[in-house]
């Protein structure tokens, strides 16, 4: 229901609803101030099952919410839970919960279209990883350069294409140089292809929602071609000559884990998928313990969903494209590519509440 059909009261309601939604979103980042504080987030279900109960109990169930946005991941939790029952795993089942964890609250709630709360969440998330940057870097005795690097960069990355899409450059610079102070590269990226989708958008008009869903798998074949490229070595001269690194370097030690992966392709590939959490033991022996992580959705999807989750995942991804949710669509994408935010709630929480309030914003802000 929109804000403008509620009554006060009801709006009042909505609005701590939310509040207490993104507390809990909140406290999860401040592992190392609190500890155990990142279990917190998985309370989510618990909150929202409560509030939409509660709300029920007072005026009668409420809707439930589908947007194209959330199908992708709906679909995911699904196909990996009914995985599950052929490819038992403890490993997936967490994943499964990870990934239901982050879009829950978008099937019970519609989203609080306001930008003075949108505001709000940006000055309280940057204050808070001020505050995480100053302790945790005391307590590791590094310095606060030692807590830079974080998941919050992802998040940042969400502020500053929205704020580019409000046409809120100051806010849009103010969250550029957190992307900056995290240090991911891969969500400085995701910001650049975001805002140059934004500036394009008089050119993407007259090409069609149809030519740039289509445009986007193609994008997403060109990305398993080059991962597939460089897990063979391809770019290693390339990377050597323009950057003085090996390509193993300039990843951070995903080019042995894709060498691995690529390696026994032709056993790995499946068309109804591998299981989720099977990449976990694979990278696992792949790097002698020392990481487990496939560092990229995509692979993940792909290897572990096999042929059917991948191009259902990507078909639904496409169909939630439009031009307000495009670049939050290819900011994804790039993370994607090189990371596993899919399994990371606070994450996917935050991208989904952007992307549907700025499918809300240009009418509304």
């Amino acid at each position: 229901m929109s804000d403008l059909m509620l009554t006060k009261g009801e709006r009042s309601a909505h609005y701590l609803v939310w509040l207490i939604l993104f507390s809990v979103i909140y406290i999860s980042f401040l592992e190392g101030v609190i500890p155990g504080a990142r279990y917190v987030k998985y309370t989510l279900p618990v909150f929202v099952v409560f509030f939409w109960v509660f709300n029920g109990a007072m005026h009668g169930l409420g809707n439930i919410y589908l947007g194209r946005a959330v199908i992708p991941f709906v679909i995911v939790v699904i196909y990996g839970a009914v995985q599950q029952f052929f490819y038992p795993s403890i490993e997936g089942m967490k994943d499964i919960f990870f990934i239901f964890v982050g879009f829950i609250p978008f099937l019970f709630f519609d989203i609080l279209n306001d930008r003075k709360f949108f505001d709000r969440l940006f000055y309280v998330f940057a204050l808070l990883y001020c505050l995480k940057m100053a302790v945790v870097g005391q307590v590791n005795g590094e310095g606060i350069v030692g807590a830079y690097e974080g998941t919050e960069s992802f998040v940042f990355g969400i502020f500053a294409i929205c704020y580019f899409q409000f046409g809120s450059f100051r806010h849009f610079s103010v969250a550029c140089f957190f992307v900056l102070l995290s240090l991911k590269r891969i969500a400085f990226l995701g910001v650049l292809f975001g805002v140059l989708s934004i500036v394009a958008v008089p050119i993407l008009m007259r090409v069609g929602l149809l030519r740039i869903r289509i445009g986007f798998f193609l994008i997403l074949v060109v990305s398993v071609i080059f991962l597939f490229g460089l897990s063979l070595g391809y770019f290693d001269e390339y990377f050597g000559r323009y950057f003085g690194v090996s390509s193993n370097q300039l990843t951070m030690g995903r080019f042995n884990i894709y060498s691995y992966v690529f390696g026994d392709f032709e056993r790995l590939i499946s068309f109804w998928g591998l299981g989720f959490g099977w990449s976990y033991e694979l990278v696992s022996a792949a790097t002698l313990g020392a990481d487990k992580n496939l560092h990229s959705d995509i692979l993940k999807i792909f290897f572990e969903g096999g042929l059917v989750l991948f191009l259902l995942f990507f078909y639904f991804l496409s169909r939630s494209i439009n031009y307000s949710s495009l670049p939050l669509v290819l900011y994804l994408f790039c993370l994607f590519l090189t990371d596993n935010v899919l399994v990371y709630p606070q994450v996917m929480f935050f991208w989904l509440y952007a992307v549907f309030i700025s499918n809300k914003c240009r009418s509304t802000f």
